[in-house]
């Protein structure tokens, strides 16, 4: 493992878009400042049965919402070592998302992803947490495909 490690820095070391002194190098060589690049686990297309609306003739019947959901963790010591306890349970977090969105009626769209990502990041080692929740129905009679609000909550505030 070490030595694999090793060769991994070798490589992001001598690789063109690298750190060089507190900058990255980009493409054609260009200097710009250093950004912090996250790995991402990636859930898309989450269905969930959900009460959520604000009539309450709205909130009284269920109805399909999607969510997805990019967690920010470093996957490096699972890519190393292939060992399934390094990394994050992709199911345990599906079934954290539906205990959240099914745990009651929500008025709005912006409350249930608040309470789940206030969740993932409460019960799982991710530095970042980026939903996206799409509701079909709003506005469909209206033409539109569906509304969403996407939300950003980091570990640090």
């Amino acid at each position: 493992v070490r030595e694999l490690e090793d060769a991994l820095l070798d490589l992001r070391v001598n690789h063109p878009r690298t750190r060089r002194g507190g900058l990255l190098e980009g493409r054609h060589g260009r200097l710009r400042s250093q950004e912090f690049v996250m790995d991402r686990i990636l859930l898309h297309d989450v269905r969930l049965t959900v009460y959520l609306g604000v009539p309450v003739a709205e909130r009284s019947r269920t109805q399909e919402v999607f969510l997805d959901a990019e967690l920010g963790c470093d996957t490096r010591p699972a890519g190393l070592s292939d060992d399934f306890h390094q990394t994050i349970d992709y199911s345990a977090v599906l079934r954290t998302i539906h205990r959240v969105a099914t745990a009651r009626p929500y008025s709005l769209v912006e409350s249930m992803v608040e309470h789940i990502a206030a969740a993932i990041l409460g019960e799982y080692p991710v530095q970042e947490v980026r939903l996206r929740l799409r509701k079909p129905a709003a506005l469909k009679a209206e033409g539109v495909g569906y509304a969403a609000v996407q939300i950003v909550r980091r570990r640090d505030g």
